[in-house]
């Protein structure tokens, strides 16, 4: 199979940012306050409209980027397209918190800005990506002979090109326009929650079989428990409670464990969701 790609349509992928699209419905109970009462109670209607607006626009452009390129590059139904599908969401969604943590370093370097408990969850929220991540090697690596590549050299070139440039893009956006990174990559983590979730009902009676990956058991459960609490647990960012309870999650077998990325996904998503509504300020005086 020769794989096409329609340039003609990457131009308007900009033009899209300010566009509608349907709005994102599944909710996590007991993870998040209601993100719409928060918005409501925190900014005016215009501004909660233009924001609205902002959000549908990332969201049609994700949905955009991911038709004409991820759903061409990593076709396929089976589990092995599947894992390497998630290997390069992975790959990608890393950088977002990548470049947070950057850009407040420096901001912070330069003496405009200091506030720990951002930085302490955009690290936590890394390293729950970073940990997916290894998830899905791990699951490369038992689905294929020990003496090949666990990863396609094409999935590993798309997957890491795509992530350096969005790092730097994440970069630019999150110094310029905070808000904005923040939507844009709500809009990511919601897509990445669909994606799982309908992996989850096409696959449920294989996953149920399959015992949950040991990366996995000793993030969720074991040794790596206090960095997955450090993200899902409470954290203040100005006024706003980023977490109103602890999850537990109980990863025996490889259903559970990907019904935990789901909704770690979904978490990040709700999290973004929140920080829209307090952007941090730089301190002018210096």
């Amino acid at each position: 199979m020769i794989f096409r790609l329609n340039v003609t349509r990457i131009p308007w992928v900009l033009l899209l940012l300010w566009r509608g699209a349907a709005p994102f419905t599944p909710t996590l109970t007991g993870i998040r306050r209601d993100a719409s009462s928060i918005l409501k109670s925190s900014s005016t209607a215009d501004n909660s409209n233009i924001k609205d607006d902002m959000l549908n626009g990332h969201r049609q452009v994700v949905k955009t980027i991911k038709s004409i390129l991820f759903d061409n590059l990593y076709a396929g139904t089976t589990v092995d397209r599947s894992y390497a599908r998630f290997y390069a969401l992975e790959t990608i969604a890393r950088m977002p918190y990548f470049a947070y943590t950057s850009v407040l370093h420096f901001l912070e370097t330069t003496g405009k800005w200091r506030q720990a408990d951002r930085l302490a969850l955009h690290f936590a929220e890394t390293w729950n990506e970073l940990h997916h991540l290894l998830i899905m090697e791990e699951l490369l690596t038992q689905s294929k002979n020990p003496t090949q590549d666990k990863i396609p050299f094409r999935d590993r070139f798309v997957a890491q090109h795509v992530a350096f440039f969005y790092f730097w893009f994440a970069v630019g956006l999150y110094l310029v326009r905070p808000d904005a990174a923040y939507s844009l990559n709500q809009a990511v983590e919601e897509e990445a929650y669909a994606t799982y979730d309908a992996f989850l009902k096409e696959h449920e009676d294989y996953l149920k079989s399959q015992p949950a990956p040991e990366v996995a058991i000793n993030y969720y459960n074991g040794s790596g428990q206090d960095m997955f609490d450090r993200m899902s647990k409470t954290l203040l960012i100005g006024k706003i409670d980023c977490a109103t309870s602890s999850r537990r999650v109980e990863c025996k077998t490889l259903y559970d464990c990907f019904v935990a990325i789901r909704d770690d996904e979904l978490e990040h998503s709700q999290t973004m969701e929140l920080l829209k509504q307090e952007p941090f300020e730089l301190d002018q005086s210096g």
